[in-house]
């Protein structure tokens, strides 16, 4: 099965959402010192070990690269897919 991730930047996210519930990646914006920092990752339980947070993660961080932003990352699990 396929997942679409959606980013909806005006609730600074990025969401993939299930048939009862939403995985998201949240984030925050610091327009002034052209960085990010992703704060928080969650996947229900039901979802768990199906590669969604890798998803949501690696779709955040390929925008956040594209935009060349400052990436900072309060989440431990973005954290392991930064050098």
């Amino acid at each position: 099965m396929s997942y679409q991730v959606i980013h909806q930047p005006e609730q600074q996210q990025f969401v993939i959402t299930l048939s009862q519930s939403q995985a998201y990646l949240l984030y925050r914006l610091d327009p002034q010192n052209h960085a990010i920092n992703f704060y928080s990752t969650f996947v229900p339980d039901e979802a768990r070990g199906l590669g969604l947070a890798r998803l949501l993660t690696e779709t955040g961080l390929a925008w956040a690269q594209q935009l060349q932003l400052t990436i900072h990352a309060d989440c431990w699990y973005v954290q392991k897919f930064l050098p």
